[in-house]
């Protein structure tokens, strides 16, 4: 994980105790999620077949595990202050046979990542509602305090 990518994580665990939506104290979990770059004549593709949805792009492959980290990361956050399930990392093969006839994908590569959730959001995170506005949540708890 990139030093950009702690910082992140901190600042958005932050604003979700600033906003009132997760204690103050906060550990981590990590989940280690099969995923797979593909090669494409001008950059990377990525998604993880366990997490349906989160996919990302990066002009190299070192980039690409970054860019794809950082989905995945957001992506379970987003799942958690909806109120839903982190999905299991259960796959540990891919069976490419079905996408041999795609003429964009020049390889693929098979990874693992570990990704980080913070636990404190995955316990205590409060739903956030449309048009719930964590900055005008945070100034008013800045205002109370």
């Amino acid at each position: 994980m990139s030093h950009h990518s702690d910082q992140l994580a901190v600042a958005k665990l932050s604003i979700l105790r600033l906003g009132g939506l997760a204690e103050e104290s906060w550990t981590e979990m990590t989940k280690r999620y099969l995923v797979v770059y593909e090669k494409c004549p001008h950059n990377f593709a990525g998604y993880a077949p366990d997490v349906p949805g989160c996919i990302s792009t990066g002009r190299s492959l070192r980039n690409m595990r970054e860019m794809m980290t950082e989905a995945l990361e957001f992506h379970l956050s987003s799942m958690l202050c909806d109120g839903e399930e982190i999905p299991e990392p259960i796959t540990t093969q891919v069976d490419f046979a079905l996408d041999a006839e795609d003429e964009i994908v020049e390889y693929c590569v098979v990874d693992w990542l570990d990704v980080r959730i913070m636990k404190s959001v995955y316990r205590n995170a409060k739903k956030i509602e449309p048009g719930y506005s964590i900055i005008q949540a945070a100034r008013r708890a800045k205002k109370a305090a």
